[in-house]
């Protein structure tokens, strides 16, 4: 019998044909399903690894899981890109070299420092080169920053932090930091699988709240309004966000350092503003030079504590040079944003970034954190793969043209 434009199941052709089509909701399953069937065990272990903080032999769990994803990545291809971030890339390196130059020549290596350092370069790199299976690392994060969550949760009573969060994760201030920056990687992961992005969003904020973080819990607002808004404006636009941004910033601290949730802290508080001033008195003593890898730490009371703002304690390093290549880093990244088209932005690696940038400002070495190497390199990763390549040349063009029809000539 001739095909009568039914199959044996009943369906038209027109049904026929509606149905083999995939829905949107379907395609993304899919791609999820075959993502997650293709994840490289390996790499989801160590990724797991990276947002926690026990430690072995006094280094942290996440440090020797960056080195072993260095390691593995380096006979791993890159991902081929049309462009490349070369100033921010450069201004990152530089600025390690020279950390590490400065402190071998004026003040003497500081070879566990010096290590780590390393290592969070190497991650950042691997990481922005696509060298990891993206997928695996992101699955991974997941895994360890659940893990690490759900154990500060069950042990908050525990924690020697009165109603304070602590366990894996690191102290409280320590705990909000990964918890936001990680945490605001794995939403640009789900944003760009098409996944819903406020029941993880909703898990970041409370759990932030449980860490009694001024800081972490400005970071997660910051990102959030950053994620939301900031692909929308231009570059002017952006840049006169930031400038109103800081004294915002400053004006929220002043109010939840005076009254509210925040209140009961004064001792902390003062504890904090003494130690800001040894750093800012060390700022101006390491001049050039700076004092060396290791040194931003100071005494208060008779107790050492490590510094709590992460660019002062930069600057202690590795002086003035070390000062001004990261402000060309991070020109360089906020000038590049609007290299990546309107529609492929992602926000939320962005406020990853963002997130660790703002927590520098009063929580220790957050600036050099695994943390921050993973959102860098992410965010790289991200920017190689849709920058659009630069329009090629009208003459070059022309001559290749021209080129082309004369062989065709010839070869008639």
């Amino acid at each position: 019998m001739a095909n009568d434009g039914f199959d044996p199941g009943g369906r038209s052709t027109v049904q026929r044909v509606l149905d083999e089509q995939p829905t949107a909701g379907a395609t993304r399953a899919r791609a999820v399903a075959a993502g997650l069937g293709q994840l490289q065990l390996l790499v989801v272990v160590l990724s797991a690894l990276l947002p926690l903080r026990p430690t072995v032999s006094g280094i942290p769990f996440s440090t020797v899981a960056a080195a072993f994803l260095v390691l593995l990545a380096l006979s791993r291809p890159p991902v081929a890109a049309a462009v490349r971030p070369q100033l921010l890339t450069g201004a990152l390196v530089a600025v390690v070299l020279w950390l590490v130059a400065s402190s071998a020549v004026f003040s003497g290596l500081e070879v566990r420092r010096t290590g780590n350092l390393l290592i969070l370069l190497g991650l950042a790199w691997v990481l922005g080169q696509g060298r990891l299976h993206v997928p695996s690392v992101v699955a991974g994060l997941t895994l360890g920053l659940g893990v690490g969550i759900v154990h500060a949760v069950l042990t908050r009573d525990t924690s020697g932090y009165e109603g304070r969060i602590t366990g894996y994760l690191g102290d409280p201030n320590g705990a909000g930091f990964v918890i936001v920056t990680i945490g605001c990687v794995l939403l640009a992961a789900r944003s760009e699988r098409g996944q819903r992005l406020w029941p993880l969003w909703l898990v970041l904020f409370g759990t932030v709240v449980l860490t009694v973080s001024r800081t972490s819990l400005f970071a997660l607002a910051a990102a959030t309004a950053w994620a939301l808004l900031a692909p929308r404006l231009s570059r002017i636009a952006t840049l006169v966000a930031l400038a109103v941004a800081w004294p915002v910033y400053q004006l929220l601290v002043g109010l939840a350092r005076d009254g509210g949730f925040f209140a009961e802290r004064a001792g902390s508080d003062h504890l904090r503003q003494r130690l800001a001033l040894v750093e800012q008195m060390m700022v101006r003593d390491a001049g050039w030079t700076g004092m060396g890898l290791g040194s931003a730490h100071a005494e208060v009371d008779g107790a050492p504590l490590w510094f709590h703002n992460s660019y002062r304690a930069l600057q202690v390093e590795g002086g003035i040079p070390a000062a001004a290549i990261l402000l060309v880093a991070l020109a360089a990244l906020v000038w590049g944003l609007h290299r990546v088209p309107r529609e492929a932005r992602n926000g939320w690696y962005e406020g990853a970034i963002l997130a660790g940038l703002v927590c520098s400002l009063n929580i220790g070495f957050s600036l050099t954190s695994v943390s921050m190497a993973v959102a860098i390199g992410l965010y790289v990763h991200h920017w190689r793969t849709h920058v659009p390549p630069p329009p090629e040349p009208v003459g070059v063009h022309d001559a290749l043209i021209a080129a082309h029809r004369a062989s065709v000539r010839e070869g008639t």
